[in-house]
């Protein structure tokens, strides 16, 4: 199946962006890449049982590594680190993921090693114990993933947050890693004015410094990191959202922002009664771009939560049969996974 872009010139734009970015990351990491949430439904009356698995780029070497009763909580939104110990041979990182157990930290990680030949051993998970009763009212972490920055240092997540008056917000908050086991501060770094929907996908560009996130039918990019420290959502600060697609009728499922300043992000096509989730790839616009100008990619029909290999030469999204992972440089595509594997994420 072959890719159609908007146009020509965008199809030139796309190749010279991944020609100029990293090496090739993609063919040359040893073992797993893929990490995902699966479903599976147990003979008789069992609860449903929600996997941790990763795979290959390809669905070859499928291995769980820890599954929840969907009567107890659930895995969702799985996002591999960058190897926190780069010094050290192999990955030594982690999986963040969210949970919505009862009575539990919602956020978790799982300790990840590779050695050189790929061989994979996890650790028991482990909440991320963050300070969350330090504002008005308390966050609960049940409306979005967490996604990392490529550098390592932040995590940040859409979250609820409950006030004294029982009234309920939408804010995108992030928390250095790991800043002692006593508990982290989250710091609210962007928050929509009343009655405006905040979307639930974010991902941070390859400086670690903006966050691409929607906001009202528009897709937006926010400067949440200056120097070294996280910067507090303010009204009159200068980092407010700048606008990048915009005019959406939903929500976007996405954004992924690769290494080499692609924005790939899936939206609802509303045809007569019928809507379907496509996606789109294009250069991360230096202006606001109206969604109705943009082309989808042609075959993508039900395309949701793309994300991207570390050099951007590759890219996975999910839709009603599993996985596809298109080749940015061939158009070349193949299908992995199952109907059961949701949120892809790539390693870094």
């Amino acid at each position: 199946m072959r890719i159609k872009f908007a146009s020509t010139l965008s199809l030139l734009v796309i190749i010279s962006a991944i020609a100029a970015g990293l090496p090739c990351l993609a063919q040359t990491q040893q073992g797993p890449v893929i990490a995902c949430a699966s479903r599976r439904q147990p003979k008789g009356s069992q609860p449903v049982i929600i996997d941790l698995v990763v795979m290959n780029a390809d669905g070859s070497s499928r291995k769980t590594l820890w599954s929840i009763q969907g009567n107890v909580g659930s895995i969702c939104a799985p996002s591999w680190s960058p190897d926190l110990d780069p010094s050290t041979s192999g990955y030594q990182g982690r999986i963040a993921y969210e949970t919505s157990m009862s009575n539990a930290q919602p956020l978790w990680t799982v300790p990840i090693n590779i050695d050189l030949a790929g061989n994979i051993t996890s650790g028991t998970p482990e909440p991320v114990n963050m300070s969350i009763q330090n504002e008005i009212g308390a966050l609960r972490l049940s409306l979005g993933p967490a996604v990392w920055s490529p550098d390592g240092k932040w995590l940040a997540f859409r979250a609820r947050r409950d006030l004294a008056n029982q009234s309920v917000e939408n804010g995108m908050y992030a928390i250095p890693w790991l800043a002692g086991s006593g508990g982290v501060d989250p710091v609210h770094v962007a928050d929509p004015p009343d009655g405006v929907p905040m979307g639930t996908f974010l991902s941070w560009d390859p400086t670690s410094t903006n966050l691409a996130y929607s906001l009202s039918g528009n897709l937006v990019k926010q400067q949440v990191v200056s120097g070294s420290q996280l910067i507090p959502f303010s009204t009159t600060g200068s980092n407010q959202p700048i606008s990048l697609i915009t005019n959406a009728l939903d929500d976007y499922r996405g954004p992924a922002w690769s290494n080499t300043d692609l924005l790939a992000f899936s939206h609802t096509v509303v045809s007569g009664r019928k809507t379907v989730s496509y996606l789109y790839i294009l250069p991360v616009p230096t202006t606001a771009v109206d969604i109705s100008q943009l082309s989808y990619v042609a075959g993508s029909a039900g395309a949701d939560t793309p994300t991207w290999s570390p050099d951007g030469s590759l890219l996975v999204y999910r839709n009603d049969r599993g996985f596809v992972r298109i080749d940015m440089a061939t158009s070349n595509q193949i299908t992995f996974g199952s109907s059961n594997d949701y949120w892809p994420n790539w390693r870094h």
